[in-house]
């Protein structure tokens, strides 16, 4: 299990998926993040994509999110998520949807939904390099075109192998290692 690490939801305890389909963001790099990111979570949308337990979109609400939108494929692992956000009260403020990204994505651009923060970290257990790349290049590159990530969102990456630096009109403006994992963030605004 791992936990809130602070807010209003700060020190309850998570379930967690079993076997290698899902890693949860650990405490350290959730911590790390969320240092990074500072107060200014609070008040904003944040998408959570591949959500697996909801660790990161449920740290947000717990520092004051106003919404938080959890997408995962897994049913199972879904079903773990939506009681995170019963243990932790963030029923009102989530919304939970099953299935895949990139549809999911197209139907939220289709709603007009737009979100401050993007946070996505892709399952690859069994992927490999290749297929790694791909599925992040593909995310980044329909959120480029879309507008589901304004001029002033930020997006997240989680990733423990090398990715594009650069894609469609994101760029990657930090990047920090935290273990095996790295943390980059990418805008449509050069200057950040």
């Amino acid at each position: 299990m791992i936990r809130v690490i602070s807010g209003t939801a700060g020190g309850r305890r998570l379930k967690t998926p079993e076997g290698m389909g899902t890693r949860p963001t650990t405490d350290q790099t959730r911590e790390a993040l969320f240092n990074i990111l500072g107060y200014d979570v609070a008040g904003t949308k944040f998408l959570d994509l591949f959500s697996g337990s909801g660790a990161v979109g449920i740290e947000a609400l717990s520092r004051g999110a106003f919404t938080a939108t959890f997408v995962e494929k897994d049913r199972r692992t879904a079903g773990i998520l939506r009681e995170n956000l019963e243990t932790c009260g963030f029923q009102s403020k989530s919304s939970l949807r099953t299935g895949d990204v990139m549809a999911t994505l197209r139907d939220l651009d289709a709603q007009g939904q737009s979100f401050d923060y993007i946070f996505m970290d892709p399952p690859y257990a069994e992927a490999n390099t290749k297929t790694i790349n791909h599925e992040y290049s593909d995310v980044l590159q329909f959120l480029s075109d879309s507008c589901i990530a304004g001029n002033n969102c930020i997006i997240i990456v989680e990733h423990s192998y090398p990715i594009p630096q650069e894609v469609g009109s994101l760029r990657a403006y930090r990047s920090k290692r935290y273990g095996v994992s790295h943390l980059t963030f990418f805008s449509k605004e050069a200057d950040i």
